[in-house]
């Protein structure tokens, strides 16, 4: 299809795809009840598409027939919202409104359209991305199954509205989890030798963990980082309990178990030879990195390159391409639908001065919807392959 065509249809979209953000981010739920979420984009996409029985509950997967039989392609969003302590206890601050949108919107333009793509293409609206990584059990009930090739965006600030990043290979990072309770006994602080102070364990296993995050982070760019420690409320009373929670963050999946070893044995450690009781709950969930197959970038690459006016300049629906070098140490879920089939997670950019990603100021941006619909719609035509 001739690129003006295309850009019409787009544009014919965007008004009921901004209208869908809007009523997505008003209506957040967190992960695995997003009932009212899959609702919503079931009736926006209509009755065109062939719906796959859900795999999780509030998953939603559609497919769209292509000319060819064999792989098809498949193209994620995240659906859950972050939960938050104030009413209606979440909040899309991750963007998740702006990628079930692009992708809906992506898919209506093909239904609507009847554009039949080469192969078919599989739209899989994820649940549970936040706190739960529900990608891995989606992958591994088979979200994927039968696709050649897997994509995935997410909106980025920092990065220019028009423009999307990418990387080869390892691009976010995997994360562990730690909480380690120190139980003690409680007493007057005039008195220590009647209580059992747990806070000197918990101080000993701060510092080693710190002293490990310092070799580790210098040689290979991980992390381990305590980022709480509590226990105690006053100046003059020894307390029961101490708690230390902590995150790791790693680029490499063969370093997961090194890390954890070394990470249990300073806490088993650092109760040693004394009464302390200790209980740590470590969580694995996202213990792999995202990790990009390079072909699939180059997909993207010429995706992007394919949009605009052929660059014959001025036209300011080209999309920038942005190559990184760095990995980010934050994790996403998409990896374990990467671990299955060969695809790409690339950044969409949100603009320079758009807030944090999980900050309570953080509103995905309407002006960023368009370039993320013309890079999910070309991706499904395969327009990118060579």
């Amino acid at each position: 299809m001739q690129i003006e065509s295309m850009e019409t249809l787009i544009a014919d979209i965007l008004p009921a795809a901004l209208a869908l953000r809007h009523e997505l981010h008003a209506n957040p739920e967190t992960a695995l009840k997003e009932k009212e979420t899959r609702k919503r984009l079931r009736s926006f996409l209509g009755d065109a598409f062939s719906y796959l029985e859900p795999l999780m509950g509030t998953d939603l997967i559609a497919e769209w027939p292509g000319r060819e039989t064999g792989e098809c392609i498949a193209l994620r969003a995240d659906m859950d919202a972050l939960p938050t302590d104030e009413d209606p206890g979440a909040m899309h601050a991750c963007g998740h409104d702006g990628h079930m949108a692009i992708l809906a919107a992506a898919a209506r333009v093909l239904a609507d359209n009847g554009i039949v793509p080469k192969r078919t293409v599989r739209f899989v609206f994820q649940p549970g991305e936040e706190v739960e990584g529900a990608g891995r059990e989606l992958a591994a009930l088979g979200a994927y199954r039968g696709a050649g090739s897997a994509y995935a965006l997410h909106g980025w600030p920092g990065l220019p509205i028009g423009s999307i990043a990418l990387k080869d290979g390892p691009y976010l990072g995997a994360s562990h989890h730690y909480r380690a309770l120190f139980r003690g006994r409680g007493g007057h602080g005039a008195y220590p030798e009647k209580g059992l102070n747990p806070l000197p364990a918990a101080s000993r296993a701060l510092l080693m963990l710190q002293k490990l995050h310092e070799e580790v982070f210098e040689s290979r760019g991980e992390v381990v980082n305590t980022c709480a420690l509590n226990g105690g409320s006053a100046a003059n009373v020894i307390p029961d309990e101490a708690i230390l929670l902590g995150t790791v963050r790693y680029l490499e999946p063969e370093r997961g178990e090194i890390l954890e070893k070394s990470i249990r044995d300073i806490f088993a450690d650092s109760v040693k030879d004394t009464s302390i009781e200790l209980e740590l709950d470590y969580d694995k969930t996202y213990d792999l990195p995202v990790i990009n197959n390079p072909s699939r970038c180059d997909v993207v690459r010429r995706t992007a390159a394919g949009t605009g006016d052929g660059g014959q300049g001025g036209d300011s629906r080209r999309i920038t391409v942005i190559e990184e070098d760095t990995v980010e140490r934050g994790s996403e879920d998409f990896a374990f639908a990467l671990e299955k089939v060969p695809g790409c997670l690339f950044k969409l950019g949100i603009g320079e001065e758009a807030p944090p990603l999980h900050s309570r100021g953080f509103d995905f941006p309407d002006e960023a919807l368009e370039t993320g619909i013309r890079m999910m719609v070309r991706l499904a035509l395969g327009e990118g392959e060579e």
